[in-house]
């Protein structure tokens, strides 16, 4: 699993470009119509204990620790460790300091997305999964996740796009999917499958500017299209 996550990473472009091309083909080919998608998001698991997610003070703390121990790795290795062994201590000391400095760099983003004082000065970031956020899975429990958008053509059930993010709601996503659909094939959908948890006034205007239609059951919480 580890070979195939960093082959993905390492030539997303290439893969991105080839989903592209295949569309293109089935396209030319009317295997698919792209009228109407129908479009979901599905939480997946962060590769982030709940343990490592910590507050500013204690990012600070972990930090200057993990600092510690990359002076205490040097002065391993004037002791007599072998030179392999020494590039390898030094080498993962070094990757934790940037995983918390990263962490450090994302803590901003989750105050951001909390609503209240008290609540940003509560915000938590994974020190080895930065960027995951703890959200509400379909069990009804909460855990480090991802947000995964998935957008398929509903004759042919060909995935037509697909995004993630580290949001834990799906509104505000609609918008975001079309345009990629439309970036990718040239087409615009002429509607939207969605369900309640994608109500949101603003994303509901933009796709309906650019002539999607959208199928979307109300919320019985009235605020949700404000």
């Amino acid at each position: 699993p580890h070979t195939l996550s960093d082959f993905r990473v390492d030539h997303k472009e290439a893969l991105d470009d080839m989903m592209t091309q295949v569309l293109a083909a089935l396209l030319r080919h009317d295997a698919v119509e792209l009228k109407r998608v129908a479009q979901d998001g599905t939480r997946v698991r962060a590769s982030a204990g709940a343990a490592s997610f910590r507050r500013k003070k204690s990012l600070d703390a972990c930090l200057e620790e993990a600092r510690r121990h990359v002076e205490a790795v040097a002065a391993e290795a004037d002791d007599g460790a072998s030179e392999v062994q020494a590039a390898a201590r030094k080498r993962a000391a070094q990757e934790r300091i940037d995983r918390i400095q990263r962490a450090i760099e994302e803590l901003p983003k989750a105050q951001e997305a909390k609503k209240s004082a008290e609540a940003k000065e509560q915000a938590r970031v994974s020190t080895t999964d930065p960027e995951a956020r703890v959200m509400k899975m379909a069990d009804g429990g909460f855990r480090p996740a991802w947000n995964i958008q998935i957008a398929s053509d509903t004759r042919s059930r060909i995935i037509a796009a697909v995004s993630v993010d580290n949001r834990g709601s799906d509104r505000g996503n609609l918008d975001a999917i079309v345009t990629q659909i439309r970036a990718r094939t040239g087409r615009t959908p002429e509607e939207i499958l969605a369900d309640g948890g994608y109500v949101d006034h603003d994303d509901i205007v933009a796709i309906a500017d650019k002539g999607v239609k959208p199928y979307i059951p109300l919320s019985s919480n009235k605020k949700s299209v404000a």
